[in-house]
């Protein structure tokens, strides 16, 4: 006869990490999903469970699995640092600082009339926070330009009707990207009627 004996195995879980610790993201564009880094062998998954304080407004973590995921709110922007903190059977076995800077740049209003051969107005951002962030794109009419704080400046050099010009802003070394549509409309100089008598 053949006889069998269960052996029973423990194991013991050092940490659950995430990496990279340092995140960028864009109001308004959901985050790719942040997962936690597991070890091979780790304690029963209905034994782990996760909690967070001080993510932006927007994110949220599963408290099973442990996935980061949301679109940042605009109330968000600047960089803060988050805790995740994780648990077995209701231990705290580590906690995660994760550095998040939320990026933002809107401007109001989008849409603006301009006169060929007349200096625009500086159309600056009404609110921006840029670190680690950068125009990618942007082909206004001739002779306007914006510099890497977002400013639009310059005298535009031939008329045009009412054209959508979009910015694009990207963040570095990530796939996030925003589009803000600018409505442009250049009219020609008139001379002003001088009256001889």
């Amino acid at each position: 006869a053949t006889y069998t004996k269960p052996v029973l195995f423990t194991f013991t879980v050092s940490s659950i990490t995430y990496n990279p610790s340092t995140y960028n993201f864009l109001t308004g564009i959901a985050i790719e999903t942040i997962q936690p880094i597991i070890p091979t062998y780790s304690a029963e998954p209905d034994s782990i469970t996760y909690t967070a304080s001080n993510l932006p407004n927007g994110l949220v973590v599963d408290t099973i699995t442990g996935f980061i995921t949301g679109t940042p709110a605009s109330e968000s922007t600047g960089t803060n640092t988050a805790l995740i903190s994780v648990l077995n059977a209701g231990v705290v076995l580590n906690t995660n600082s994760l550095v998040m800077s939320v990026l933002e740049l809107i401007y109001n209003p989008l849409a603006y009339t301009f006169t060929v051969s007349v200096p625009i107005t500086t159309i600056s951002p009404s609110s921006s926070y840029l670190t680690d962030a950068s125009i990618l794109t942007f082909a206004p009419p001739a002779n306007l330009r914006v510099d890497a704080s977002g400013n639009i400046t310059g005298t535009p050099l031939a008329a045009a009707p009412e054209t959508t010009y979009n910015l694009t802003l990207a963040v570095e070394n990530t796939t996030y990207q925003k589009t803000i549509p600018f409505s442009f409309t250049v009219n020609n100089f008139i001379e002003p009627l001088i009256l001889q008598f």
